[in-house]
């Protein structure tokens, strides 16, 4: 699997990546940024062939992937026919993993970010967040861009972490309006 993300980074095609066994309608379309042993970083598109941010995803949590068919041919056509921004390749630093130089791009920008935890059901937690040896610390942001207290979870239990999505940027407006007011 690694090896075929690999080509397809180089390919600069879009993919579609399953990662639900038992809901084959969810899943993850776009470019395939970068890739290690563990992760891959996807230039997400949204169903309407829209620029939609970045996700970064467990490649164990991948179950299977397309490419070629009919559904990537119709999105990289709308991504082109709708003029959608690039999506910037992420400078990596040598020896670290791109989970976490995924983690201190989006700490150090202090970028509104999603991270999903993967337990017995997954749970997603919005906000800026912070890395301090193997946890993330999430100050949280609700869905009116106020802030809603702490969340912590452990390196180990995540399965993704999104940034610059649409809705993480709407979100990031209203944060952008409340601190103007008050």
């Amino acid at each position: 699997m690694r090896q075929l993300l690999t080509d397809w980074k180089n390919k600069h095609t879009i993919v579609s990546l399953f990662c639900d066994e038992n809901d084959q309608d969810t899943f993850l379309s776009g470019y395939i940024m970068d890739c290690d042993e563990d992760w891959v970083l996807i230039g997400h598109i949204t169903p309407r062939g829209e620029y939609d941010g970045y996700i970064l995803k467990a490649i164990d949590d991948i179950i299977h992937i397309e490419s070629q068919g009919k559904y990537e041919a119709k999105m990289e056509l709308l991504y082109s026919l709708k003029n959608q921004k690039p999506h910037l390749a992420i400078d990596r630093t040598k020896d670290i993993t791109l989970f976490h130089e995924i983690i201190n791009k989006c700490e150090k920008e202090k970028c509104l970010t999603t991270i999903e935890i993967m337990q017995d059901d997954a749970c997603t937690l919005t906000g800026r967040i912070q890395y301090r040896d193997g946890m993330i610390v999430i100050k949280k942001i609700d869905e009116y861009g106020e802030p809603d207290g702490m969340a912590y979870a452990e390196e180990k239990d995540v399965s993704a972490i999104a940034f610059d999505n649409a809705d993480l940027q709407d979100l990031q407006l209203l944060c952008t309006k409340r601190s103007r007011i008050g």
